[in-house]
Order: structure tokens, then C-alpha cells, then sequence
């Protein structure tokens, strides 16, 4: 399984310290006599490394590469869409496993994890929890690149038979007596009350499912998927639409279309929001900064809560990019990469940077005092 935005933070904290070799394998090829040419190009990777290796880490060096060749000999390592991964220190393999998008063949050897090439891939994840409800049925999908995933089918269950009745025995379509109910009326309240408890049931399975920062595209029928997302918790409620053309019995390929409709929406909103806070309170005397220069002093100086970047900033700063992502993830910071519009503004306003900061500097207090 490839690593989450909030597991990769973990592990680049954990290993922020430590030497580790970060590998990066694509065995995708188009010719099936090539197949293990990916071999050849990673062990090129890993000579290049401990060439550039200061003689006294070299011992180290090794120790991690015979770790890196120990799962390598377990691992199966075939031709797949995306890509694979290792982060290994000289007592092993810290976090194996696969990407969802290719970062082609790449090894690096430093102290913490070099994480720019899984970030990239990380921005083309598209991950949201699909949820399809109707007054009798709650299904949950999870989606990412393309593909859903059954994450579980609730049912409405109506209790108890006919209404109680008191006085006289019922008569066909009604419960005689002073305090009698029709069948109808029975039949219609159980039905109300089940499916109140098929929300309420589907409502905790969507927010056990649904993680940190994962987009949630709710359609069904009636008013069923905006209830839902009412009853939703407000920091996930922000992250979830509803899609009325959005339906349960739609073909799968439709409601794959559905989600990324969704998710492109969510996302815009989500980036706009956060773009719109940096612009908001960057400028002097404030706690925000935009542009290389300002967000990288606040990365080397742990001030940096949240950092906003654009494709354009990685590709073409790729070293800075790794300084900001290694310098805000080893502080618990949040990175955020932009898409679209959102990104386009950045670059032109900010250079493709930006971040949110702990405090206010000193030079920028002092500023305002004067």
C-alpha cells in the first residue's frame, strides 16, 4: 500500500535524523525482454550514491544497500501502472510499498527520507470516500485513481409487524379501537423509522472511514444525501458534496465520473480556501509570507505551520522544494500542493510558495512597533 499524506509526515520525522536510502523503482516497460531492466538503472542508482559518500559513511552506506537487497529477494517487483518504493536505514527497510502514479527509477542517500518524488505523486492521488444512499440501502466506496472500492452496504431494517391496537379486533386496513392506527400508517412510520437509523448507521460508518484529509462525494436519492452530509462533523462536512445526478444505480464507470467531478470540485474549493488565507494574511506584521526567500527562512527557522506549493515550484526548484518539504514535515508542518487555478496565481504572486506561520517574526514585531 502506498503511504498517506499524514504517514509520510510520521516517517520523515522519525527518520529526519537518520541516514537512509530512499529508492524509488519503475518496472514498467512495453517490452517484455526488458522486463528486469529496472535491476540495471537501480544498480547504477545505488553506485552513484556511494561514490558521492564521504568514506566514513560508506560502511553505513552498505550496511543499508545489503538491507535494501535482503527484501529485495522477497519482494515481488513486477510491472504495474505506478511505481514502488523503499526507505532503508542500516537496520532495514523502514517503509516498503507501492505508488499509484510512476516516479521512475531514483535512489538517493541522505540523512532523512527524500520524499519530493512521493509527493508528486501523492498531488495525483485523487482519494474520497464514495457514499450512495437511498431510503432503503447505504453503500461505501472508497476511490483513488480510478478505482472503487466496496467499503461496506448498509440496509434500512424495518422492527415489529402489524401496529398494536386496543378495543375491538382490527379490521382489514385498519386497527379498530380509540386508539387504533391504519396499516398504512403503521407500515409508513417504520419505514420512516428505519431508514432515520440507515442515516444515522451510514452517517458513523462515513466518519470512521473517511481519514484526515480525504474528500468525501455523497449522491442517492430524495433528501436523503443532504441530510447526510448535515449530520456530518463540520471539518468533514467541508470536505464532502452532494451530486444530485449522482445515483446508486448508476453504471460503475459513470459513478467514477461522478467522483472525480466531485473531487475536482472539492479540490478547487479547497485549494481557492487556502490560497485566499495566504494572500489574506501575508504582508508585513503579519503571519503569513509568500515567495522563496521568506518561506524558506520560516522553514530553517521551525516557523513554518503550513506550507502551500505549485507543480511549477517543484519542477523547477526542485532542491529548494526538498529543503521546505524536509524542513516542514521534520517540524509536524502541513504541506500543501496546489492544482489549477490556485497554483496559477501562486506562481504569479508568490513564486509557487507560500507559508502560514507559528508566530510572528521578531523583525516583523519590531517593524510594527516602530
Amino acid at each position: 500500500m502506498s503511504l498517506t499524506r499524514k504517514q509520510l509526515i510520521d516517517l520523515a520525522a522519525s527518520l529526519h535524523d537518520r541516514w537512509t536510502l530512499s529508492v524509488y523503482i519503475d518496472a514498467t516497460t512495453a517490452d517484455p525482454a526488458a522486463r528486469a531492466a529496472w535491476k540495471t538503472t537501480l544498480s547504477h542508482a545505488i553506485h552513484a550514491t556511494r561514490t558521492e559518500t564521504q568514506p566514513a559513511l560508506r560502511r553505513e552506506h552498505d550496511r543499508a544497500v545489503e538491507q535494501l537487497d535482503s527484501w529485495l529477494e522477497t519482494a515481488t517487483i513486477g510491472a504495474r501502472q505506478g511505481g514502488w518504493y523503499a526507505f532503508v536505514t542500516e537496520e532495514g527497510v523502514a517503509a516498503p510499498g507501492e505508488l499509484v502514479t510512476g516516479a521512475g527509477t531514483a535512489v538517493h542517500w541522505q540523512k532523512g527520507v527524500w520524499i519530493l518524488p512521493f509527493l508528486s505523486t501523492l498531488a495525483q492521488v485523487k482519494p474520497a470516500l464514495v457514499v450512495l444512499i437511498d431510503s432503503r440501502t447505504a453503500g461505501l466506496h472508497a476511490y483513488a485513481n480510478g478505482q472503487l472500492e466496496s467499503r461496506g452496504t448498509f440496509r434500512a431494517t424495518p422492527h415489529g409487524g402489524d401496529a398494536p391496537h386496543m378495543g375491538d379486533a382490527p379490521v382489514q386496513g385498519f386497527h379498530g379501537g380509540t386508539r387504533g392506527e391504519t396499516k398504512h400508517d403503521a407500515a409508513q412510520r417504520a419505514r420512516l423509522s428505519a431508514s432515520r437509523r440507515l442515516l444515522a448507521e451510514a452517517t458513523r460508518a462515513v466518519v470512521d472511514a473517511a481519514d484526515g484529509e480525504g474528500f468525501v462525494v455523497v449522491g442517492g436519492t430524495r433528501d436523503l444525501p443532504v441530510k447526510l452530509r448535515e449530520h456530518l462533523p463540520p471539518r468533514l462536512r467541508e470536505r464532502t458534496i452532494v451530486l444530485p445526478e449522482l445515483r446508486r444505480r448508476m453504471p460503475r464507470a459513470a459513478i467514477v465520473d461522478a467522483a472525480e467531478r466531485g473531487i475536482a470540485l472539492l479540490r478547487w474549493e479547497r485549494d481557492r480556501a487556502l490560497l485566499e488565507e495566504l494572500l489574506e494574511h501575508s504582508g508585513a506584521h503579519t503571519n503569513a509570507v509568500v515567495g522563496p526567500i521568506a518561506t524558506l527562512d520560516a522553514v530553517q527557522r521551525g516557523n513554518a505551520a503550513s506550507v502551500l506549493l505549485t507543480p511549477l515550484f517543484l519542477t523547477t526548484r526542485a532542491d529548494d522544494a526538498e529543503r521546505v518539504l524536509e524542513g516542514t514535515l521534520a517540524e509536524g508542518g502541513e504541506v500543501h500542493l496546489l492544482d489549477g487555478a490556485p497554483a496559477e496565481e501562486l506562481d504569479a504572486r508568490g513564486g509557487g510558495i507560500g507559508a502560514m506561520l507559528r508566530f510572528t517574526p521578531a523583525y516583523a514585531q519590531a517593524g510594527a512597533a516602530g
